[in-house]
């Protein structure tokens, strides 16, 4: 009995009429980096010259307040380009499966992501920049609420010692 010959390629893949090479579309090992450090991740609160320094101690408060806001207009920009990533990798992906034909369902389905891999990571990366924020955010609330503490905590002497 004959060993029956396995054939190189068993899968044939057409897009728009034309007939793709899987091995034309490699997948690129890795995320693509954020081009800029958010500003928010230099800030450093001056230090109190002394326990009852409710200037600096205000100065402080009044930073991350700001810091804060800062944080909420970047969260929104983040948030609304990551959606439009998301519908635009899907738009895409949706787009490129209909084009594709022959081959099983599965077939096509993973060639069409495949081929928009570089969109999904655009996606990932977006996603992952709503975290970051989002983390950030939540760090400099307990900030502001241990700067808040402090304050109460000094008014609280300074009315006791009057």
């Amino acid at each position: 009995m004959a060993d029956p010959q396995v054939p190189e390629k068993t899968v044939d893949i057409a897009y728009r009429g034309q007939k793709i090479n899987p091995d034309d579309h490699p997948v690129k090992p890795g995320l693509p980096r954020i081009q800029r450090e958010s500003e928010f991740r230099n800030f450093v609160p001056e230090q109190l010259s002394d326990v009852n320094d409710l200037v600096g101690l205000n100065k402080n408060i009044n930073m991350l307040l700001i810091r804060m806001h800062r944080i909420r207009i970047e969260l929104d920009k983040a948030g609304r380009k990551a959606a439009a990533d998301k519908y635009k990798y899907e738009t895409e992906r949706k787009l490129r499966l209909i084009a594709l034909s022959g081959a099983s369902s599965e077939a096509r389905t993973a060639m069409a992501e495949i081929m928009v891999d570089d969109l999904y990571k655009e996606v990932i990366v977006s996603d992952q920049h709503v975290k970051e924020l989002q983390q950030l955010s939540r760090d400099t609330r307990t900030e502001l609420d241990g700067y808040k503490e402090m304050s109460n905590n000094m008014r609280r002497i300074i009315d006791i010692g009057a």
